[in-house]
């Protein structure tokens, strides 16, 4: 596969535990690889605020995580029924994702650094389970007629 199929297919996964979710109504991305580049960006910001201290910047950043844009309906069934059995787990882990985030810009409005990296670490955590999901399932097989197109 691609670079650029694999990283559409793993931005998938992620947002695959998203789908289930009540979407933000903020700009509607065009594919669900924009919707995973808006959260690597708000990712970048929290380190970043993170690194500052700037619980302001933390709690923003985290927000933007918790509540991403969504794509269209349409387009968000086709992609969990191309993932067959896996969706309900990468739901999981998208959900958890979305719990740490907030749980994340609850401790910034507190000022909280302790706890902020206490909810960062499992942030991260969870991101990094779901992606390490996605590489074992994916080195076994395909994922459907999915397109992003």
């Amino acid at each position: 596969m691609a670079v650029a199929g694999t990283r559409k297919v793993r931005a998938g996964w992620l947002l695959a535990g998203l789908l289930s979710l009540p979407a933000s109504h903020a700009e509607e991305p065009e594919t669900m690889n924009d919707v995973m580049r808006g959260i690597e960006v708000a990712m970048m910001a929290l380190n970043a605020g993170m690194m500052r201290g700037d619980f302001s910047a933390i709690r923003a950043s985290a927000l933007r995580i918790a509540r991403p844009p969504m794509v269209s309906s349409p387009k968000r069934l086709g992609f969990m029924e191309s993932l067959g059995p896996y969706g309900q787990h990468v739901g999981g882990l998208g959900r958890e994702m979305l719990q740490s985030a907030e749980a994340v810009a609850l401790r910034a409005e507190y000022g909280d650094m302790r706890g902020v990296t206490r909810r960062y670490t499992q942030l991260f955590q969870t991101c990094m389970d779901c992606h390490a999901f996605f590489q074992a399932v994916r080195s076994r097989q395909t994922f459907g007629q999915y397109s992003e197109r």
